[in-house]
């Protein structure tokens, strides 16, 4: 299990050529990711995505792995620890933490209650525990931390921000001993 991991989060391991092993490193920002693939589970994404070496696909090597993943049902898996960078970002991998959200390519047009929430709990934990401002600044999508990338719709597909944000707000309310007056459920989103 790893040390430095969410509480409550599931351990499974990227394969070692998805990551490169780091001392320390600063992180300064969270990047959020979707999925795109065929399945709901955080930890079949864990197992058949990242668990598996690199492999070349139309000359390219597919090596990509985050930090963690997202299940549609709420659960966390980890697959990299934060002092190593996960290659989810290109060049924004050194000083980011990757964080995916299952969705099944054609089938799902927007995250779960369970996701946002659980994702927005996942984001204030590692910015309490990074000194990070839980805000757009530090909190970007895929397409933001990487221009380049050949998924610019990641995560905008799926995501939509003001939900997202919304959820982080919702859980600094709950930290601050208020009730949050929204109720969290898939009709709503």
């Amino acid at each position: 299990m790893s040390t430095d991991g969410f509480p409550g989060a599931i351990w499974i391991p990227a394969h070692t050529d998805r990551y490169a092993r780091r001392d320390i490193r600063t992180i300064e920002e969270i990047v959020l990711h979707i999925t795109e693939g065929g399945t709901d589970k955080a930890e079949v994404t864990a197992r058949n995505a990242f668990g598996i070496p690199r492999y070349l696909q139309n000359g390219k090597w597919m090596q990509q792995a985050a930090h963690y993943i997202v299940g549609r049902d709420g659960t966390v898996v980890q697959c990299v620890r934060h002092k190593d960078v996960a290659f989810h970002a290109g060049p924004a991998n050194d000083w980011t933490i990757g964080i995916e959200h299952n969705t099944r390519s054609g089938t799902d047009k927007k995250l779960t209650a369970a996701q946002y929430l659980k994702s927005a709990e996942l984001v204030l934990w590692l910015c309490a525990k990074l000194g990070l401002a839980a805000n757009r600044y530090t909190i970007s999508g895929h397409s933001e931390a990487d221009p380049a990338t050949t998924h610019p719709s990641c995560p905008g597909r799926v995501l939509k921000w003001d939900t997202y944000m919304a959820a982080i707000s919702h859980h600094q309310e709950i930290a601050q001993g208020r009730t949050p007056m929204r109720l969290w459920n898939d009709d709503d989103i």
